[in-house]
């Protein structure tokens, strides 16, 4: 049986996920009007771009929530929590550039940020570090598969 907290991670993650596609679908049109300013060139090739970046990066999400919320894997915590860092940092960069977008695109990610916050947050609750550290992976829930 998994930890409330790990739970309560999966949640929090997978609603980030849900959000960071919003945010995506929300600031299509501005993307691409700054790259067809910046390269008309490149702009054809803007929504394969997107769309193949967004593709991966929910890939790499997904694989990251299920080794560590249905398998225990603290390497893939520590993965996902070294990519929650970098965010930040990136956060940080766009914010002191004044490039961080307003208006709903801007409440948009802030949410996505605070639900991906609150996710890494649970991954190190007493419960959940103790889960990590079982000597054996976790035997699928029949959750799992529902």
């Amino acid at each position: 049986m998994r930890p409330k907290s790990i739970v309560r991670f999966e949640i929090f993650y997978l609603l980030s996920i849900a959000v960071g596609l919003i945010s995506t679908a929300i600031n299509w049109n501005t993307g691409l009007e700054k790259v067809q300013q910046s390269s008309p060139e490149a702009a054809a090739f803007y929504p394969a771009m997107v769309a193949g970046g967004a593709a991966i990066s929910i890939l790499i999400s997904l694989l990251l929530w299920y080794f560590t919320a249905r398998r225990a894997s603290n390497v893939a915590r520590w993965i996902l929590t070294v990519f929650f860092g970098l965010s930040i940092l990136s956060l940080l960069y766009t914010l002191s550039t004044g490039q961080f977008p307003g208006g709903l695109a801007g409440i948009v990610a802030v949410t996505s940020y605070i639900l991906n916050a609150l996710a890494v947050v649970m991954l190190f609750q007493p419960d959940a570090n103790a889960w990590f550290k079982r000597d054996t992976p976790p035997a699928q829930d029949a959750e799992t598969f529902e």
